[in-house]
């Protein structure tokens, strides 16, 4: 088995392009969960990854219909060194806008609390319309605690 190269300290130098590939071949919900892992593996092996690839992945998730396996990418965020541009949120907020209750307020519980994150269009009105139409009083706190300005 041929070694990877290597700095003195341990860490693999890993093609950022062979993370690209991956994100362009995966067809399914084990191919994400596997696209995680490797995105971690990078960063674990101090070989950051260039912000469009891991907006890259996200909307594959989105287009492979399996967006909830970002949803941790998206809540550590900055630990990810990563910040999720303004159209992959928009999309994926359409996306939890559209369906069910519990996937948008999976998507606020995600967002709460990260204040330098550009929030979609619409997203709080949505969240606290759907969460009073839903009783749920919790999140629809929660949501209004989120959009005040403390200055």
């Amino acid at each position: 088995m041929r070694r990877r190269p290597h700095t003195k300290s341990g860490y693999i130098s890993l093609p950022q392009e062979n993370f690209k590939n991956m994100v362009n071949v995966s067809k399914n919900e084990k191919d994400l969960a596997t696209l995680v892992h490797a995105h971690v593996n990078y960063l674990g092996h101090r070989n950051i990854l260039p912000q469009s690839y891991v907006d890259m992945m996200l909307l594959k998730a989105l287009e492979l219909g399996h967006p909830d396996t970002m949803l941790e990418t998206l809540r550590l965020h900055s630990e990810l060194i990563y910040h999720p541009s303004a159209v992959v949120l928009q999309r994926y907020f359409e996306h939890y806008k559209a369906g069910p209750y519990e996937g948008l307020k999976a998507f606020f519980k995600t967002l709460r609390g990260n204040f330098l994150l550009v929030k979609p269009a619409g997203f709080y009105p949505a969240v606290i319309e759907q969460a009073s139409s839903n009783k749920d009083k919790k999140t629809a706190k929660f949501a209004y605690i989120d959009i005040l300005d403390y200055e």
